[in-house]
């Protein structure tokens, strides 16, 4: 009896075993379904060949003979019934995934075996975990195809010998090479990198998040190597040897080359020094460096990338004769008020600065062609220099810059359509070249000039140097008060035209009153007179000097007769024999104040 029953539960089992979803890949593969895991297990040897679930799975991949099961969006069909494939497991001794196998799947699980040594490529599939049962240095060494099994598509969990991928990640010493998509799309709060990797390609760590990178080099070694592909997406720290960054780096004469993303957001930088034979600094490579504010760029440099310098505390730059590209942003945001141009023709990116900052900007004997709109929209620069050497302005150059007063050397013999249109602070312009070719509407639009500049001669504004007219105002209790005798006492003037509705106003106003004892302290003779718009509340009026109210007649209002303008605030800078020598437009001007009241100090 106990035979017969024992003989029943096999044939049972035989049964249930044979029934199950079961068949052949080529001669070497063989497959099974388990229905209670819903699992598919792959084994045997060689190559996971292509077109596994594509329209028929075959008993034999080299027969016609069809299998009775078809596959689609990972289910096992046969006739009606239909089974759900969540999981694969391909056992030892498989050694490749042919391109496509299990395209437009999505599993739950996917385990790949250490015998896997290549990925001819897998799209569109989607893993909830991905486990591969083989060391960190063997993943890395995978042959893979873009965009495969490696990483580069939706895998949400990566485990190398049982090791999450996020987290901390320590690269072994053994690898030289980080490749494609390794660590695709991962949250990686610590990456140890070894000095012996000597390559990474750049898709190693895309889409990755990176907290803290530990390289176990030098600053040179880092460089020299070029890292970037990971220090793009670092967030945090980068540390040498388990030690922070020092805030003065100093490379040596090896690093030919500052790589992109080198030094990305580094803030403990204060200091650099770059060695003399340094040809490029890569895109970002100093970007969010706030602790730096000054660099020697080296005689050598020919580009500097995209957003290099971004978001530093740069104050000036001295850009060297062999530059031959600028990248997009280089300089943007950052506090550089000074430039010296010393690059002979460039004709590359003028997107360089941030525009409304730059105040000082100086041409140097080395420059042949001053570039198309490279100073356009320079809405501070006041102070331009160009040397004897300069030939060329080319078109919109200058175009609506600040400057006020233009002398030209007698080297430039051609100025571009509207090199210098739209200046509408431009007051004094030399053109000391008589055979100088001046281009149609290369002046255009310059208002306070009083005739069109000409080669060989010089037109100034004439009105800027006499003294003020006549100006009514009303004091503080109605009364009517003639005041530009105020300007003819040897006093230098700051003259406001403020208004107390007018937020811009109230900034600068706070700005002058915090700042006006210390400008006193070195300019003695220094005062300050408030024009305050005619529906200004006097109860909120300023007190750092005297006050009064402008009229609401047009025809009479002191702004619109002096400036030429209605809109608030307005600083006129008067010099001590009652001429205007400085003015200033918008609140956002008020670091320059002291340069203005220098101007007024120094003028004769």
């Amino acid at each position: 009896m106990k035979k017969l029953i024992l003989l029943s539960s096999l044939l049972t089992l035989c049964l249930f075993s044979w029934s199950a979803p079961h068949g052949k890949f080529g001669k070497t593969l063989k497959w099974r379904y388990d229905t209670e895991s819903q699992t598919l297990y792959v084994t045997g040897t060689g190559e996971l060949p292509y077109p596994i679930w594509a329209k028929k799975i075959y008993n034999d991949y080299y027969s016609s003979k069809e299998s009775p099961y078809t596959f689609g969006d990972a289910q096992l069909i046969k006739g009606k019934a239909q089974w759900k494939v969540k999981n694969v497991v391909l056992s030892e001794g498989i050694t490749s995934i042919a391109d496509k196998v299990f395209k437009n799947c999505t599993f739950d699980e996917f385990i790949m075996p250490v015998s896997l040594e290549k990925i001819d490529g897998t799209s569109s599939i989607t893993i909830g975990k991905l486990h591969y049962n083989g060391s960190l240095e063997q993943w890395l060494n995978l042959q893979v195809a873009d965009k495969c099994l490696h990483g580069a598509y939706r895998v949400s969990k990566v485990f190398v010998a049982g090791k999450d991928l996020d987290g901390s990640i320590v690269i072994p010493q053994s690898v030289t090479h980080l490749p494609a998509y390794a660590f695709y799309h991962r949250e990686i709060t610590e990456l140890v990198l070894p000095n012996t990797i000597k390559s990474v390609d750049k898709n190693a760590f895309l889409k990755s998040y990176i907290l803290k990178i530990d390289f176990l080099g030098t600053a040179d070694e880092w460089c020299i190597t070029d890292f970037s592909p990971a220090s793009k997406y670092l967030k945090g720290e980068l540390l040498f040897r388990g030690k922070q960054l020092p805030a003065s780096l100093r490379l040596s004469d090896k690093v030919q080359k500052i790589p992109a993303y080198a030094f990305y957001r580094q803030t403990q930088l204060t200091d650099v020094v770059l060695p003399s034979g340094i040809i490029s600094i890569g895109e970002k490579a100093f970007r969010g460096c706030k602790g730096i504010n000054t660099i020697t760029l080296p005689a050598k440099l020919q580009t500097i990338g995209d957003s290099a310098f971004y978001a530093t505390q740069l104050t000036e730059i001295d850009l060297p004769q062999s530059l031959q590209y600028i990248g997009v942003a280089a300089f943007a945001y950052t506090n550089i008020s000074r430039v010296t141009w010393r690059i002979p023709d460039y004709s590359g990116n003028i997107k360089i600065f941030d525009r409304g900052d730059i105040n000082h900007f100086t041409f140097t004997s080395s420059v042949r062609t001053i570039p198309s709109g490279l100073c356009q929209i320079m809405t501070r620069l006041w102070y331009l220099t160009i040397e004897e050497g300069v030939r060329t302005i080319s078109s919109d150059a200058f175009n609506s810059s600040a400057i006020v007063k233009l002398e030209l050397p007698k080297s430039v013999s051609y100025i571009g359509y509207g090199a210098f249109s739209e200046c509408t602070n431009l007051r004094l312009v030399s053109i000391p070249n008589p055979a100088c070719s001046i281009q149609d509407n290369s002046f255009s639009n310059c208002n306070l000039l009083t005739q069109k500049p000409y080669p060989g001669g010089t037109v100034d504004d004439k009105r800027h140097k006499e003294k003020l007219p006549e100006i009514w105002v009303k004091d503080i209790d109605g009364d009517a008060v003639e005041i530009s005798s105020k300007f003819q006492d040897g006093h230098i003037t700051m003259l406001m035209f403020d208004a107390t509705w007018c937020m811009p106003s109230r900034r600068l106003t706070k700005y002058v009153e915090e700042n006006i004892e210390q400008w006193k302290q070195q300019y003695p003779d220094l005062q300050v007179i408030m024009i305050y718009s005619h529906d200004s509340s006097p109860e909120k009026v300023s007190t750092i000097g005297e006050v009064y109210f402008d009229s609401s007649d047009s025809k009479t209002n002191v702004m619109k007769k002096l400036v030429g303008s209605n809109t608030y605030p307005i600083i006129v800078f008067i010099d001590k024999y009652g001429k205007s020598v400085a003015g200033m437009k918008s609140a956002s001007y008020w670091q320059h104040i002291e340069e203005c009241i220098q101007k007024a100090a120094d003028s004769k």
